[in-house]
């Protein structure tokens, strides 16, 4: 259900974001998308050497039917991503193409931004009320990772799930790392 309110709720928080945006005022924002793109940086290069030193071999049943869709070159990629970027914004949401969400959520936004204030309030209380529903299913969210669970359990019986653990001991620790020893440092300079 998460997966299903999650595109309108990027799309609607986006929205919201940039309508309210004001130039000229101290936000900040240039710093905060430095910094975040530096950590997502330092984060992912923290990553693939965890999963270099820690190699963990899991089993993905659906693996050759999903690689037989995957494109052959960079160039078809990139021709992909500008073409979903301007596609449908509603079949966006329906097939949940976060690219063509985000293009779509930041150009409505922009126009929002001359928007009378009741026009932004009324999209800040949409976006709020699809945030509240997010929440309300996620409380959820145990009932499905149990299922998860057990079908994992079912497909790969307990040594798979074994190695879903090791993933997760290397996920939790890498973040650790990350957060304790490289952000602290990077902090610190």
């Amino acid at each position: 259900m998460l997966k299903a309110i999650a595109p309108l709720l990027v799309f609607m928080l986006i929205l919201s974001a940039i309508s309210k945006y004001e130039s000229g005022a101290k936000n900040h924002f240039s710093s905060v998308v430095l910094l975040y793109a530096g950590a997502t940086l330092i984060a992912a290069l923290a990553a693939v050497g965890a999963s270099y030193i820690f190699k963990i071999h899991l089993i993905f049943p659906q693996a050759t039917k999903i690689a037989a869709k995957a494109p052959q070159d960079l160039g078809s990629v990139i021709s992909n991503l500008l073409t979903s970027a301007v596609s449908n914004p509603i079949a966006a949401i329906v097939n949940a193409s976060y690219l063509t969400i985000l293009f779509w959520g930041l150009v409505i936004g922009f126009g929002l931004r001359h928007a009378h204030k009741g026009t932004k309030q009324v999209i800040a209380d949409f976006a709020q009320t699809i945030e509240r529903a997010a929440q309300f299913i996620i409380e959820f969210a145990p009932f499905g990772i149990v299922g998860l669970l057990h079908n994992s359990i079912a497909t790969t019986g307990l040594s798979g799930i074994a190695r879903y653990g090791q993933l997760v001991l290397l996920l939790v620790g890498t973040m650790a790392f990350t957060y304790l020893v490289v952000y602290s440092a990077w902090c610190s300079s």
